[in-house]
């Protein structure tokens, strides 16, 4: 808090500037709602705050920090009067929508609190600690400190610091990499122990493990302690892919209990750092190996180097990794005490020495290759996939871009981001953030004719600009205001390095290392909105261009902003030792296109050539800030800008996120646990500016869930009135909700390409959601991991629709009248009713708990079974839902397919066709290394025969199981298409006397019919006139009966 300003002076010149405010602003009542709740307070004389006052309060603070650097021969109170002229630059970008920034400044900054005498009579005012920056990363070290005077940056300090960052609004970023893994002796001793670190007889003391911590201690502390007394706090928890306890982390939101996944560790997104090494070893379908940070220690290895001969010491081995038998005894041990359960392995020794099996799946990671420990790649990056098919996470970083584009790497090295994943930062460093709303710089002029256009000759230039005829004959002309956006670049950069000086940081070690670099994070919001302004499809190759042209120049402007800066206030100390310095080692390294990258664990390690590494950005320069463009989700921050259109009587308008698209032209969103419905701004002003808007229209778009374009879902009425919106209007509104099937109005690689043009003019990171339809399968997870990858981005988050129960986002369609489409479909979901008929087929399973023999792949005569039941509304021919039970010991397994289940289920409750379930299904990995058979020997005894194999059905797993239940239902419904019991039953009878199995069933994809014959006197399977067919195109192979 600038305390050079009296409080007096300060409440005075509050006042002042909030007076004209109201009658400037235009903000819509969901935008109010949002800023109010989550900034609004109690002012020091217990009123209670307007949105006016708190603009108002927290920009003249941020001015306050101009105060030092005044001459100090300049009077008070002209001082005073340049602070406020400041104030009120500041306040023009907010009162406009221009400017928006972080959380922590809005809510902290510019607060006074009153100050009482002994006896409670008030004295005067005071200034409150503040916290205006959003992102932080905490060191964990491997240590509970020595004191409590000296908890040494380890896992107690570490908890601290998360507490007060989140008590004043800040989002923590934590990385476990230097954490020893679970199992690690307590008081190992190198020089008696050599390189015995890790016990899992249990016979001494052992660590529990860096993910236990993450759970148990930062997670449930996060949930004692509100962001700002507002909100719970946010966190990013990142693990190294190569830590030894990676597993752990991998698995970690798919608990050990029966709580719902989405709610366990609630508090964290989990990332794993993948580097170059790992994603080359993963596309070329290679091993790696891991590290234990413990051994790693530079002390331990020098004694074990020096003492034992051994090299290499931090590379996991055999002896670290638990035996079959001792992983028994452990699981047992638990089983007998649950309430007070010993540290359990994340992989283990099958029964011949050399093979790693996943201790959470049961299933091969790895094998021992002359001592050493090597994990498949391949399969590690196919259970990301799979885990975040299920629920979103984890997430991915690649440390080794975060690392290369770091200015002080050769000081220290970047772990972990903040919970957003947008700042890469060092530890005990912070981040304040800015967004500019973009969709202000798109401009829309019009004219009699063209040779009254009178823009200038550098806009009429301009590669964006378009000019069209319109239909009231007179000109249009769409254009981009760079100059503006030049400005604003350079009056938002001063605002974000303010913040830095009036900040006051939770910890002394915060305060210097954010001293020492000065980052500040300034970015857009309203991307899409400028699209849609200036006619762009996003995703287009236009749109790329776009934005690229927006990035560069954000990059080259608040560069420019910096070092104008630098020049008047100074560069940040830490410039020499940075690659900003052309003299520096750092500047040399980069320079050089470098082969390897510093690993304080590993010593060096490559770097790949099939990542685009070019570098792009300006260095060599003196400049104020270290880093100083970001890309946030602004998420809040955006809702905050939302207008009415009084012309029109509209309220609740909203903008668009970051550099998302619009998640629908209206849609849901849940704000501080409140439902909201917002419509575009941006697509109104369109369908006003081309003179179709109507309230009916914006009617339709609501109940075709946010979209203005036609799919077979959409109501007939609704689609007449869609099909009135010019095409070239129609094509620029493209979201990320709207789509049908596998197609979605926005690709998946359009949303990673997006990520990585702005990337690769971003200091930081880019918080970017790829979004992928419901039927999406882990391996096009996997396409777009590598795409981010290998196009440079420094991490991403891909997501998968309806992959959480609980989605902040969601396609507005509530209310939907009687309409009704060709398919009688009336937009409605599907209710069931309370009693509904069922088939439950019952599918080979091989458990976790099953023994295996050496080979891979084994075929089990008597594995467990899988029951598999389908439940159905006859009247209404529905599916009504899903649900698989298996004997199985793994919890995490029975999670996952609950899990399943339900979202399965819910597809079907909400309209998805059998054949485009069995299709997604049949897209998916489903099949297991193992297969066991059952044979149906109930229908093999009613039949009276003995014909074993020809009634077998194999598989092992519970997607194999639910694929050969959907073949089943598919036969007996002939597609779902006919659920009338005499027809149900003649199916089912045949399959009950053994006149078709299901094994030809299966076979058959249960495509095979049962018809009337004109068989020609050919046998058939039932010896009637009745007989069976396959469909066009399927090989008779399939049922040699038919």
């Amino acid at each position: 808090m600038s305390k050079s300003i009296k409080y007096a002076d300060f409440i005075s010149l509050r006042d002042k500037l909030a007076t004209d405010v109201p009658s400037r602003l235009n903000l819509s009542s969901n935008a109010q709602m949002v800023f109010g709740k989550n900034y609004c307070k109690t002012l020091e004389d217990g009123r209670k705050e307007t949105i006016s006052e708190r603009f108002a309060g927290m920009c003249l603070e941020v001015a306050g920090a101009e105060m030092k650097y005044l001459p100090e021969d300049m009077s008070y109170e002209k001082r005073l009067e340049k602070v406020s002229q400041k104030a009120g630059k500041f306040i023009d970008l907010m009162v406009s929508n221009t400017f928006r920034t972080n959380t922590p400044t809005n809510i902290n900054f510019g607060r006074l609190k009153p100050q009482y005498d002994d006896l409670g009579n008030l004295t005067g005012y005071g200034y409150k600690s503040q916290l205006g920056s959003a992102c932080f990363v905490i060191p964990v070290d491997d240590t509970f400190g020595k004191s409590t005077e000296d908890l040494g940056d380890g896992l107690l300090e570490a908890w601290v610091a998360q507490q007060l960052i989140h008590k004043g609004g800040g989002g923590t970023g934590m990385s476990m990499c230097r954490v020893r893994p679970k199992g690690s002796v307590i008081g190992y001793d190198p020089v008696v122990d050599k390189l015995s670190s890790i016990d899992w007889e249990l016979d001494r003391g052992v660590s529990s493990g860096p993910d236990s911590f993450f759970e148990h201690f930062y997670n449930s502390g996060t949930d004692a302690v509100k962001q700002g007394n507002t909100r719970r706090g946010a966190n990013m928890g990142v693990q190294r892919i190569d830590h030894q306890d990676f597993l752990d982390h991998l698995y970690a939101k798919f608990g050990r209990d029966k709580a719902r996944l989405e709610l366990r560790m609630k508090n964290f997104n989990l990332s794993l750092a993948l580097t170059d090494g790992f994603m080359e070893a993963a596309k070329n379908n290679e091993m790696y190996t891991l590290y234990n940070p413990q051994r790693a220690n530079p002390k331990i290895k020098k004694i074990l180097k020096a003492k034992h001969k051994i090299e290499d010491s931090e590379v996991v081995r055999r002896e670290d990794i638990s035996t079959k038998s001792q992983f028994e005894k452990i699981l047992e041990k638990n089983s007998k005490s649950p309430l007070s359960p010993v540290t359990t392995p994340n992989m283990y020794l099958d029964k011949d020495n050399e093979t790693v099996i996943n201790a959470y799946s049961g299933t091969p990671i790895g094998r021992v290759h002359n001592g050493l420990v090597y994990i498949e790649a391949k399969k590690v990056l196919g259970i990301i996939s799979e885990l975040a098919r299920a629920n979103g996470e984890p997430g991915v970083v690649f440390i080794d871009r975060m690392n290369e584009y770091n200015p002080l790497l050769f000081e220290e090295e970047i772990e972990s981001t903040n919970p957003c994943g947008e700042q890469p930062l060092l530890p005990n460093e912070a981040c304040n953030l800015g967004s500019i709303n973009l969709g202000k710089f798109s401009k829309y002029s019009i004219f009699d004719n063209k040779s009254e256009i009178d823009l200038g000759e550098e806009v009429i230039r301009d590669r964006f600009t378009k000019i069209e005829e319109r239909k009231d004959g007179r000109v249009g002309v769409m254009y981009f205001d760079w100059d503006n956006l030049d400005g604003a670049i350079e009056t938002t950069v001063e605002f974000l390095d303010n913040v830095i000086d009036e900040n006051d940081y939770p910890s002394p070690k915060i305060e210097e290392r954010v001293n020492q670099t000065r980052k500040i994070g300034l970015g857009y919001m309203g991307v899409h909105d400028s699209m849609i302004s200036m006619k762009m499809r996003y995703g287009s190759e236009e749109s790329f261009e776009f934005a690229e042209a927006l990035a560069q120049r954000l990059h080259q402007k608040s560069l420019e902003a910096s070092c104008k800066l630098g020049e008047e206030r100074g560069i940040f100390p830490a410039w020499e030792q940075s690659f900003y310095n052309p003299d520096s080692d750092m500047s040399k390294w980069i320079s050089s296109q470098p082969k390897t990258i510093p690993d304080k664990f590993r010593g060096d390690r490559e770097l790949s050539d099939n990542v685009d590494r070019e570098k792009r950005m300006t260095y060599g320069v003196k400049v104020r800030n270290a880093c100083r463009t970001t890309q946030a989700p602004t998420g809040t921050t955006s809702r905050t800008c939302g207008e009415t259109l009084e012309e029109l009587s509209l309220d609740d308008l909203t903008i668009s996120s970051g550099i998302e698209p619009l998640y629908g032209i209206r849609f849901d969103s849940v704000i501080m646990n409140t439902k909201i419905i917002d419509t575009s701004l941006a697509a109104i002003n369109l369908f006003k500016r081309e003179g179709i808007y109507s309230p009916e229209l914006i009617e339709a778009i609501r109940k075709n869930d946010g979209s203005v374009f036609n799919y077979s879902k959409t109501p007939k009425d609704v689609a007449k009135i869609l099909d009135t919106i010019p095409k070239d209007i129609r094509e620029v509104l493209v979201t990320s909700s709207g789509g049908e099937g596998n197609i979605y109005e926005i690709t998946p690689t359009q949303h990673a390409r997006m990520s990585t043009t702005f990337q690769h003019w971003n200091d930081s990171s880019i918080s970017k959601t790829v979004n992928l339809p419901i039927s999406a399968q882990p391996p096009e997870i996997e396409d777009m991991i590598f795409y981010l990858w290998e196009n440079g981005s420094k991490g991403g988050t891909v997501y998968v629709d309806k992959s959480r129960e609980f989605q902040i986002l969601n396609a507005s369609n509530e209310d939907v009248s009687n309409s009704s489409n060709e398919n009688g479909n009336n937009g409605e979901k599907f209710h069931r009713t309370l009693v509904q008929k069922a088939v439950t087929v019952e599918t080979p399973y091989i458990g976790t708990n099953k023994e295996i023999n050496e080979s891979e792949i084994m075929l089990n005569p008597n594995p467990d079974s899988c029951f598999n039941t389908i439940t159905y509304d006859s009247r209404r021919k529905k599916i009504t839902g899903v649900f698989q039970s298996v004997a199985e010991t793994s919890v995490e397994k029975t999670s996952l397919l609950k899990r399943a289940n339900i979202s399965l289920s819910a597809r079907f409750k909400k309209g998805a066709s059998l054949d485009q379930i069995i299709e997604e299904t049949e897209k998916g990995g489903i099949s297991g290394s193992r297969i066991g058979t059952l044979s149906d020997k109930g229908v093999l005894q009613m039949k009276g025969g003995n014909e074993v194999m020809k009634y077998q059905i194999a598989g092992g797993t519970t997607g194999e199981g639910l694929l050969q239940t959907l073949y089943f239902f598919r036969f007996l419904t002939e597609g779902g298409e006919n659920f009338e019991e005499a027809f149900m039953k003649e199916r089912m009878d045949a399959y009950l006397t053994g006149d078709i199995s299901i094994k030809m069933i299966v076979n058959t994809q249960g495509k095979i019919k049962l018809e009337e014959g004109d068989n020609g006197g050919r046998p058939s399977i039932l010896g009637t006139n009745k007989v069976f067919k396959l469909p066009p195109g399927m090989s008779e192979k399939n049922c040699p009966e038919c």
